[in-house]
């Protein structure tokens, strides 16, 4: 059972490494062009349309944000259960506020470009969630990797282990920086969905703080020095590369 599998992520580790020399040139993640788009329409403001079911407390926690369930109640997709993620970091005074809504806001429409199967959509922003903008993304059902492999890695059968692997591979042309397996979501049909592009090495750049807090166990041994100026490196695709390897051991070993 195990040499296949290792068998199958060799290759795909070679296929990963192939894309990476071609995403030099051009990415297979779909980044449209904003040239000629309307600033103010391409990241649409969903405040007051978002409804919280998890209230008064949010479901999850990360390093830098809390996830609440809520319901989409527009006209048009009444009803659609999503995800927002609000951002937790310190602001001090609202000059720092404004800059930092201003910092967020340009990186959510920069993700919102990518496009790909394997990515998490965002849909839109919320103010309704704190100071600061807050993420609204689809919500899957099945939640993160990790609790799906605490419920289901029995009945897990090779075939879906290695959809996953191979569905986390596809987007690794634009460096996520946090891969770890509670930022892949999985939906009904057993496909990965990769969240929170960036997130947490933006959030710790805005802080002042280390991006390396709840992704140790993911973190590739280089993000652990430290430069002559006391900083810690920036990750590279190199350094996603080793996080989809500890992945890959966590979807195969743990039971």
């Amino acid at each position: 059972m195990i040499l296949p599998f290792l068998s199958y992520c060799r290759s795909w580790l070679e296929n990963v490494r192939r894309k990476l020399l071609w995403w030099r040139s051009s990415s297979s993640v779909m980044i449209a062009t904003t040239s000629g788009m309307d600033p103010d329409n391409d990241l649409p403001d969903l405040t007051g349309f978002v409804s919280k079911d998890s209230a008064p407390h949010p479901i999850a926690h990360g390093s830098f944000g809390d996830v609440w369930k809520c319901t989409y109640i527009a006209p048009n997709r009444p009803g659609l259960e999503v995800a927002v993620k609000s951002i937790r970091i310190d602001v001090a005074g609202d000059e720092f506020r404004v800059r930092v809504t201003q910092r967020l806001l340009g990186d959510f429409r920069a993700r919102k470009q990518l496009h790909h199967e394997n990515l998490l959509p965002l849909l839109g922003f919320s103010h309704e969630f704190g100071l600061l903008p807050a993420m609204v993304s689809p919500w899957i059902h099945n939640g993160s990797l990790t609790t799906y492999i605490e419920h289901h890695f029995t009945e897990m059968t090779m075939e879906q282990k290695l959809r996953i692997v191979s569905g986390i591979s596809e987007v690794l042309g634009v460096v996520h920086g946090d891969l770890t397996a509670n930022n892949i979501l999985i939906d009904s049909d057993h496909n990965a969905h990769v969240a929170d592009h960036g997130i947490l090495t933006m959030c710790s750049e805005l802080s002042g703080t280390s991006y390396i807090r709840s992704n140790v166990r993911w973190a590739a041994p280089e993000l652990f020095e430290v430069s002559e100026n006391e900083e810690s490196l920036t990750p590279q695709s190199a350094s996603d590369i080793y996080s989809l390897g500890c992945i890959m051991l966590q979807v195969r070993d743990v039971p």
